[in-house]
This record gives C-alpha cells, structure tokens and sequence, in this order.
C-alpha cells in the first residue's frame, strides 16, 4: 500500500488508521477466503520518521489456502516512512490444537526453545500476496506453541454473577487500576482520559456464530457502538461496572448460557511509543435465565 510520494503516512488520527485497518482485513478475508477479527491493537500518532505506525492482533478459525492448517493467528503491522507504507501479516499456523512449522504439525510442545515458523502474507498494489514461511530466530516473543498464544487477550472482566434473570441488567466488572482515565477531558481532545467498550463476539448456547452486528474494524471514536467510561473511583484498585444489555445483539439478551469478549479502546498520552490502544477480554462466562 504506497503512499504518494513525498507523502508522510504519520500524524493520522486513530479513526483515519482504523478505516485503514479496516480496508485491508476486508482485503485479507478476500485473499484468504475466510474470516479474520481483530483483537488488540496499538497506534502511533505521531508525525516522525518512527517505523511502525500499527500494530493489530489477528485471529481467524478458517485455514489459509497455501498450507494445510485449520486456524491461525498472528500480528499485522502498517510501517511508515517519507517514501510510503507496507504492511505485512505473520501468522501462526495450528491444525486441531497442533502448531504447524514448515516440517508439519507439532504435537508436542518442544522442551527447549526453538525456531519460530510463521507464515507471511506482504500487502502489494495488486493485493495480498502469500511470502511463504518464515522463521523468526533467537528468542521468539511470544512463544508459540499452542492457540491463544499469538492472540493477546489482556483485559481482566468478570460477571458479577453467573445467573442473571431477563430482563434485568448483566453487569460485568472491569479492572481499570493503572489505565490513564480523568474526570475530564480537554475541549479539544475529548477522548482524553476516556475508556471505550464495545462488544467483539457474543454466542448463546454454543449455537455458532457471532450475535455482534459485524465490522470489519474496533468502532470509531464516536460509534454509538460504544459505552463510554470516565474516571473511576477506587483508592488502590479502580473498577467499572458495564451493563451488557444496552447493545444490541441478533435475538435479544433471551434467556441462554452466554460467551462474551469486550473490547476497550482508549488514549495514553504517557506512553512513549503508542498513542493508541486497544485490549480485549477472554470470553466472560454466564447465564440468563426466566425468572
């Protein structure tokens, strides 16, 4: 994906690298002929000459064409300098539960560490290309060796109970000790100090499929999506209270035993090297029955 030249592809707003983002996993699920969701991410803002503007953590339980394999997972990063942008997928293959290398399909975790295979896909003009494996030498981080360790899922939620009745609200309770909220924010910097949740994947009695209207992309700042979370009180550890029933999903929050992922999208004008970030939950458990 070139950019014009003499075009700097930095000091993007996180909406504009999310449409961007958007635009090239709709790309990928045509390449690949699955279905790709997006899990965490981190964005740099900033308009120099750093190298990696995103960085986005990807899964799919379809296989990839070019090797046998049933799931993968993996890292897509958007680079950018003065002379344009690429970007660039590695992917962890696995078959069942098995980690797949360029010598096939590992069952048993190696005991030592070793070479790390994955699987490249390169962004051109004419699309996704498949590269081939790759190994990534010396100590690989993570470490890969079974599903969910190529797919961070960071954010600690729990239900405040495993039964709720219909018709009554489903709180889950998120940990937000150590995140950059305020009370406030700047007039001309409204996200600042601001948790944003939404929904990934929903799924009710193990039925199949995501109950989530879908997007190919995190909701924009300013999606209705969205719940929005100032600052919150707490002396040493700092929690919020969600109410999952304010989104909508496919049939309703109808009675049924429930798998929930959140995702929380917010601003750190501490850190460094990313100005914005993105962390997902692992499934949240529970159940809502009739009273």
């Amino acid at each position: 994906m070139k950019a014009k030249s003499g075009e700097v592809p930095r000091g993007r707003s996180e909406d504009e690298w999310l449409v961007i983002l958007g635009s090239l996993i709709r790309r990928l699920d045509d390449a690949i002929g699955g279905y790709v969701i997006v899990g965490e991410y981190y964005i740099s803002g900033k308009g120099d000459d750093a190298n990696v503007s995103l960085v986005a953590y990807l899964r799919s339980r379809d296989p990839l064409p070019w090797v046998p394999s049933d799931s993968w997972e993996g890292p897509i990063s958007i680079d950018g300098d003065r002379m344009g942008t690429s970007s660039q997928v590695l992917a962890s293959l696995f078959l069942g539960d098995a980690w797949v290398t360029c010598d096939g399909p590992v069952v048993e975790p190696p005991q030592e560490p070793m070479y790390d295979d994955r699987w490249a896909l390169d962004f051109t003009e004419a699309g996704w290309r498949s590269f081939g494996w790759v190994v990534l030498e010396g100590d690989p981080e993570p470490v890969v060796t079974k599903p969910g360790d190529n797919y961070p899922q960071s954010l600690a939620c729990v239900p405040l109970s495993t039964s709720f009745s219909v018709g009554s609200p489903v709180l889950i309770e998120v940990d937000l000790t150590g995140y950059p909220l305020r009370s406030t924010s700047p007039v001309d910097d409204p996200d600042l100090g601001v948790a944003r949740f939404s929904l990934i994947s929903v799924n009710r009695d193990r039925e199949g499929g995501n109950l989530v209207p879908w997007s190919k992309s995190p909701p924009k700042s300013r999606s209705p999506r969205v719940q929005r979370v100032r600052g919150v009180v707490g002396q040493r550890r700092k929690m919020a209270s969600l109410d999952l029933t304010p989104w909508k999903i496919h049939g309703g929050w109808r009675p049924g035993k429930y798998r929930v992922s959140l995702r929380l999208q917010y601003r750190h004008p501490e850190d460094r090297s990313w100005d914005w970030l993105s962390e997902i939950s692992p499934p949240i458990e529970f159940q809502i029955v009739e009273e």
